[in-house]
């Protein structure tokens, strides 16, 4: 749970490219359209070992997050059917 909140906080940053930024963790691209994020200190890296990020063909799109807490233990976040601008009427975002 606890490194799902990190997760959370970061995507903002990630979905703006900001990855070099980032005092939490340090990024390696690596090939396959895929950016590895290690912790920097080590009571984050008790629970997140790594972070990947697998980068879609399209620009600005993340196709999967992989969070591993231990070698044996991750979590997969898979975005499908992504759509980029699509116009919402405003009465989504009415009485929230």
């Amino acid at each position: 749970l606890q490194s799902m909140r990190v997760v959370l906080q970061e995507i903002t940053m990630w979905m703006k490219g900001s990855f070099d930024a980032n005092p939490d963790f340090t990024p390696t691209l690596r090939p396959g359209r895929v950016i590895v994020l290690t912790p920097k200190k080590k009571s984050m890296s008790e629970f997140i070992r790594r972070i990947e990020l697998r980068l879609s063909t399209e620009p600005g799109v993340i196709r999967s997050v992989v969070i591993y807490e231990s070698e044996s233990s991750y979590t997969l976040l898979d975005f499908s059917q992504v759509r980029l601008n699509e116009k919402l009427p405003d009465a989504l975002f009415r009485g929230i």
